[in-house]
C-alpha cells in the first residue's frame, strides 16, 4: 500500500513539475485528517489524476472503514 502511495505521489510531484506549479507536498492520507484527505482526493479526482485519487480513497478507508 505505501509503495503505490509513493509512487503516485512521485507521478503527481512530476506532472505539477511539468505543468510549471509548485507540487504540494501528499504525505499520505494516513498522516492527513481524513476530511482533509479526502479533499485531496476529490481534487486528483476531478483534475483526472484518478491513480493519485484511488490511492488516497483507498488509504482513506483502510484508516477509517466504518
Amino acid at each position: 500500500m505505501t509503495a503505490a502511495l509513493n509512487r503516485a505521489e512521485r507521478r503527481k510531484a512530476e506532472k505539477m513539475k511539468r505543468a510549471g506549479k509548485a507540487a504540494a507536498p501528499l504525505s499520505g492520507a494516513r498522516d492527513l485528517p481524513l476530511g482533509q484527505a479526502l479533499q485531496d482526493a476529490v481534487r486528483a479526482h476531478q483534475a483526472g489524476d484518478l491513480s493519485t485519487a484511488e490511492s488516497i480513497y483507498t488509504a482513506i478507508l483502510n484508516a477509517a472503514p466504518d
